[in-house]
């Protein structure tokens, strides 16, 4: 029965099994967490961040959010591999700004960049 169950599931579930062993259990921990922060004080807040009365600008919660992911992050010996995917992120970043034409992109004052469905911009009619 057991061994049935140990089978479907390794079959079922290989690849969250393979994230779990080819990663330090504690990184994937803190990495969670640090995700939840992230998303719940940068990516999904629809106001300004305020303590204690005080407007916290993004640039700061960036910062800050920055050194309390990667600070935990090297104490749990995942080093080499943050690193590398900094790097490398770094470097996709870089090459898109530098690739990226600025001349084409659309800055609409009056609302978003797209038309309702089945009409198309006075631009192009």
């Amino acid at each position: 029965m057991a061994s049935n169950r140990i089978q479907t599931n390794a079959a079922r579930f290989s690849k969250n099994y393979v994230i779990i062993v080819l990663c330090h259990p504690l990184s994937l921990i803190v990495f969670v967490a640090s995700m939840a922060a992230w998303l719940f004080f940068y990516f999904l807040r629809g106001e300004p961040l305020v303590v204690l009365g005080c407007v916290i600008r993004d640039r700061v919660v960036l910062m800050v959010l920055a050194a309390v992911t990667l600070v935990p992050l090297l104490k749990t010996n995942a080093t080499a591999n943050i690193l590398i995917s900094l790097s490398v992120g770094l470097l996709l970043v870089v090459v898109h700004a530098a690739l990226r034409r600025t001349d084409d992109a659309i800055v609409d004052a009056e609302g978003p960049c797209y038309a309702a469905i089945g009409s198309a911009p006075a631009s192009w009619r």
